[in-house]
């Protein structure tokens, strides 16, 4: 036997959520109310008799009771009025381009390699190779063949860097920004911006 145990009203939506125990089992109905039909808080209360546990979340759409539909993607809003997802395409350029960001940011302050060493990316590591560079830089323009820097690598190793090194290893984390964090964005920034429609799949 279904009992309606609680009643929501959102007052902004005009959404209702009524809570149905079945036994042990407890499922949810929701549905737009309009005080004038088709759909009022009665024939929610009724409709709302006739759910079983077969869906957790059922809704009252232009069909009729139905089990509320899985959201096809993030940026997806319910239409409650015709109790179907749309799409908003908007949104979730919105939503890609700050994933695409995170992925960027990831890229450009993680790991890079350079003749078979890894490296630290992190801005930390970064700022020192950026002085350690231009110490190299220094020591070239002198004519300094003799120095060179120690190094520990990303598996706490280390390694003694000639000034050469140096300025191959920046070059490499310089590639490394370039080519495999920033174009990376960039192809995906426009794919994502000329998407007419939200593909397969929910991402590009």
């Amino acid at each position: 036997m279904a009992i309606i145990t609680a009643l929501t009203l959102d007052a902004a939506s005009g959404v209702a959520t009524m809570a149905v125990q079945h036994g042990t089992s407890e499922v949810t109905i929701r549905g737009l109310i309009s005080p004038t039909g088709p759909v009022t808080l009665e024939v929610l209360h009724a409709l709302a008799l006739q759910t079983d546990t077969s869906s957790a979340v059922w809704v009252v759409s232009p069909g009729g009771l139905a089990p509320f539909p899985p959201q096809p993607h993030p940026s997806s809003s319910f239409d409650w009025s015709a109790g179907v997802w749309i799409d908003d395409l908007a949104a979730w350029q919105e939503d890609q381009l700050a994933a695409a960001k995170t992925a960027r940011d990831a890229t450009e302050y993680g790991p890079f390699t350079w003749n078979g060493h890894t490296f630290d990316g992190d801005e930390a590591a970064q700022r020192r190779l950026g002085f350690a560079l231009a110490g190299a830089q220094a020591a070239l323009a002198a004519g300094d063949t003799t120095w060179s820097v120690p190094w520990t690598l990303a598996d706490n190793t280390t390694i003694t860097l000639s000034a050469q090194d140096v300025v191959a290893v920046y070059t490499a984390l310089a590639t490394h920004n370039i080519l495999g964090a920033h174009a990376a964005y960039d192809t995906a920034k426009v794919q994502i911006m000329s998407a007419t429609s939200i593909p397969a799949g929910s991402t590009i």
